[in-house]
Parts: structure tokens; sequence; C-alpha cells
């Protein structure tokens, strides 16, 4: 099995069909921000989830959808909580471009940079 993820991870660009649940982030949501729309990249990111769950595959759904940051996404106004995607970024909010990409460590889309708290989040006393 480790052949065949080495070289599915060598092929780049891969189309939507190929995406698997052991493809690289940079194969399923793109190495840059231009090589895939934000809607392109969200069905990209659910044809992946789609690959987790018919593997058995569901603790990786539970680290990679949980709310980014250790859950201050939660706060944020770009935060979806439908489907925990950020429309800032265009990303999953716990995949960080940096940490998510090239360490396979959950984070933050928008690094903390593009943060929007909304509402009150504490008590003027």
């Amino acid at each position: 099995m480790k052949e065949i993820i080495d070289q599915h991870r060598q092929k780049y660009p891969i189309s939507f069909a190929e995406i698997k649940f052991y493809s690289s982030f940079e194969q399923i949501l793109g190495k840059t921000v231009n090589d895939y729309s934000k809607e392109e990249r969200k069905s990209r990111w659910n044809k992946c989830l789609e690959e987790f769950r018919s593997s058995g595959r569901n603790d990786l759904i539970e680290v990679w959808t949980e709310p980014g940051g250790d859950g201050s996404c939660l706060e944020c106004v770009h935060y979806n909580l439908g489907d925990g995607w950020c429309v800032l970024m265009g990303l999953p909010s716990a995949v960080n471009p940096i940490l998510s990409f090239q360490h396979a460590l959950p984070g933050m889309a928008c690094m903390g940079v593009g943060k929007q708290t909304k509402g009150q989040t504490e008590l003027d006393l």
C-alpha cells in the first residue's frame, strides 16, 4: 500500500475522480490559491471526506472537520458552522496552509490573521 500511496502522491495535479483518502492536501486543495476556485476546493474537499468515510477513516474526518485554531474559529464571522468551512480562505477551517500541508498538523486556515470575532464574547462587569 505504501508504494501505491507514494506513487499517487507524486502526481500533480490530480483530477476530481483521482482524489483518494490518502491524497495530499496539495493534490486536493491545490499548491496555490489560484489552482482552484473556492467552490472547486470545497467540492474536492467534500470528495475527500467521502473517501475517508468509505475507507472507514472516521478518525480523520473528526480531526479535519473540527473548528480550526483549537475551536477559536467558532467565534469567527468567516466560520461556517454547517460544514466547518472558512469562507474567507476557502479552506476547511482546521487546514492551515503551512502546518497542515507540510506537517499534516491541524491549525487555522487563516493562521489567525483573518479572524474577525462575531458579537460580544465577554461581559463587561
